[in-house]
């Protein structure tokens, strides 16, 4: 499923640099994940569960690079398709249609 990923000013605020699980856009993907899964974003990439992943869009590879060099960043949206078995079953997430 195509799911949006909105990487928010509290995620920013909580996200740590250089940590590969516990910056902003990995705290935006476990909002979407079941907690039994554990998300890791690079640079380029993220890998959930050392399973399942991908390239992260050009936006959110400029984000990470701009936070981990400067300790902040504006919120940024992008989607990400991720499937089903890793989702929450939330009211939240919305499939975009393409």
């Amino acid at each position: 499923m195509r799911v949006k990923v909105n990487v928010t000013k509290n995620d920013i605020k909580k996200g740590v640099i250089n940590d590969t699980e516990n910056c902003p856009i990995a705290l935006s993907f476990k909002k979407l994940l079941k907690s039994c899964y554990r998300v890791k974003i690079w640079s380029d990439k993220v890998k959930v569960n050392g399973d399942f992943g991908g390239l992260l869009p050009k936006i959110a590879q400029k984000f990470v690079k701009h936070f981990d060099d400067n300790g902040f960043a504006d919120p940024i949206v992008f989607s990400f398709r991720i499937p089903n078995k890793y989702l929450k079953p939330s009211v939240g997430i919305k499939e975009l249609k393409n």
